[in-house]
């Protein structure tokens, strides 16, 4: 699914945090060259499928979801960058403002994504 990523999409991301989507779950690993943080096209990837692929302990995963929309509204762009394990996944990355560590951007994208229910 390497199509543009429509504003009305949502997208997925894994968090690690347990009981709350937390800031640092939107923290580059810079020192892995990371510029874009990882996230998945709900569809054709479902909660569980990403949770199946990234975590260690899915007992423990959660995933958060946002629509793109208001991902972009904050001035971030999402773009396709298929996996062979993942077709639907994305990237969140640089727009018109800088995807830095800066708290302010990643509280602002702590608080559009909101949890799913566990198993979803």
């Amino acid at each position: 699914m390497s199509g543009p990523v429509g504003d009305d999409e949502c997208i997925l991301r894994h968090v690690t945090s347990g009981k709350r989507v937390s800031h640092q779950d939107f923290k580059l690993r810079e020192g892995k060259g990371e510029t874009g943080l990882s996230v998945s096209r709900n569809l054709p990837t479902l909660p569980a499928a990403l949770v199946a692929r990234v975590s260690r302990s899915p007992a423990d995963s959660r995933v958060a979801a946002a629509r793109v929309g208001d991902v972009r509204a904050l001035g971030l762009e999402v773009v396709p960058d298929p996996l062979p394990d993942d077709p639907g996944h994305a990237l969140i990355v640089s727009g018109a403002v800088p995807l830095s560590n800066d708290l302010t951007v990643r509280e602002r994208l702590r608080s559009m994504f909101h949890l799913l229910p566990p198993g979803a």
